[in-house]
């Protein structure tokens, strides 16, 4: 493989496991990674052993094995990319020296090798000027979360779980779930605090949803129950511009009330969201009246922030901070 093959391979590695570590997933596999660059696991294993000596990604063995980056993100320039798999020049001279008796040929060497130190000088500022996570940002706003095979995406089949518990599972929502959500949102004691919706109304809702997974690697995600898939409610994680601050919330089909899935759920959110995102604290807006999330808010440890308006009602802000959060 050619060097700048190598350096491009590597870095597309490097960029999908750190979209992988976004959504909350740690450890992958060579094949995962294979199926995204759509190379040979074997060229891939190479690769990584090469990221792997350089100190960029780690390997763990045995039950469980598989890849992980080993140095955050926004810490790791093209330019270790390109030393990792070795520093050969961008620009290479004849193989075989050229005749010195021709004026062109004993003098083209030394012409091309200060044109081309230059240029390599160049290309190394802008290699060390850019992350990682640089090209994951612009990779996302090219294809927002169209990211790897084997990686939780907001496009992804539905079947791709971002997190599970023992009842449940949780993947991120798409425009493909516009009638689900219209049929979820219908009934008149689900939506007394969050409202009703339209189809359009529906759909941009979820291009809304989608757009928040490219920005900033979270979002609502649908519930299924892990035993049949049936999706039965929504639950994940908002960022709410006007207030800066990250809410976690919750709505189930009526007929799975009384059931802990939203504790459930919301419980496997936070422990992503203190974790794998590092948030700091989460907060949780109830609107006046909302007995039953409530309680599911004190269950979980929140404590009563301050009243507020979100969407033209009052409500109760309530906040959880990450060394008060006990992990399921």
């Amino acid at each position: 493989m050619a060097a700048n093959s190598r350096l491009t391979v590597a870095v597309h590695v490097l960029v999908w496991m750190a979209l992988v570590r976004r959504l909350g997933r740690d450890l992958v596999t060579s094949e995962q990674a294979a199926e995204s660059v759509n190379t040979n696991p074997v060229v891939l294993r190479r690769c990584l052993g090469d990221l792997r000596r350089a100190g960029l990604v780690e390997v763990r063995h045995g039950a469980g094995a598989g890849w992980r980056l080993a140095r955050d993100p926004r810490a790791i320039t093209l330019l270790d990319v390109h030393r990792a798999v070795g520093d050969e020049p961008l620009f290479g001279l004849h193989r075989a020296a050229p005749n010195p008796a021709c004026p062109v040929g004993a003098g083209i060497r030394p012409a091309l090798r200060q044109v081309y130190d230059a240029a390599e000088e160049a290309a190394h500022s802008a290699l060390a000027r850019t992350t990682v996570e640089d090209v994951l940002r612009e990779s996302l706003a090219t294809r927002p979360v169209q990211a790897a095979a084997g990686a939780p995406t907001a496009d992804d089949e539905a079947r791709t779980a971002l997190l599970s518990t023992p009842r449940l599972r949780l993947r991120p929502l798409t425009e493909a779930d516009t009638d689900w959500w219209v049929r979820l949102h219908a009934d008149d004691e689900v939506n007394r605090f969050v409202g009703a919706y339209t189809r359009d109304e529906a759909a941009e809702r979820l291009r809304g949803i989608h757009r928040q997974w490219a920005e900033r690697g979270h979002g609502l995600c649908a519930v299924e129950l892990a035993a049949t898939g049936e999706p039965i409610g929504r639950c994940g994680l908002t960022w709410w511009e006007q207030f800066g601050e990250t809410e976690v919330g919750w709505t189930f089909a009526r007929r799975h009330w009384g059931h802990g899935y939203a504790t459930e759920a919301a419980q496997a959110v936070l422990a992503w969201g203190f974790g794998a995102l590092g948030l700091t604290r989460i907060t949780a807006m109830i609107h006046h009246g909302n007995a039953a999330s409530t309680a599911v808010a004190a269950r979980l440890g929140f404590a009563p922030l301050r009243e507020d308006v979100v969407l033209g009602r009052p409500c109760t802000v309530h906040a959880l901070h990450r060394e008060d959060f006990t992990a399921p």
